[in-house]
């Protein structure tokens, strides 16, 4: 996990982060499907505010939701997660152009 900087000129403070509960609604999973993915499956590493509040970046909640997909698709969650960026890369540029056509 990144630790966030409470410097407010860090580059960190303009990315657009997220709190648990809107990254797993942004990626249509539970809070604790988000946190027990990220705990055993190492599929995200949200940066961490100095008072341990985890934010996910835009990145992150795209990951998210591209596993969910395969998941939802029949892949196994920690098969996905050990060929890590490269499967999950790949995805999000056509569930992207799913997402749209609904």
């Amino acid at each position: 996990m990144r630790t966030v900087s409470s410097d407010p000129l860090t580059p960190d403070v303009y990315e657009p982060t997220y709190r648990s509960s809107a990254a797993a609604r942004l990626a249509g999973i539970p809070v604790e499907t988000l946190r027990v993915w990220e705990r055993r499956y190492q599929v995200v590493g949200p940066a961490v505010t100095p008072k341990g509040h985890r934010l996910y970046s835009a990145e992150d909640v795209s990951r998210l939701a591209v596993i969910k997909h395969l998941v939802d698709l029949g892949s196994a969650v920690g098969s996905i997660a050990s060929e890590r960026s490269s499967l999950v890369a790949s995805s999000a540029g056509s569930l992207s152009g799913c997402s749209q056509n609904r």
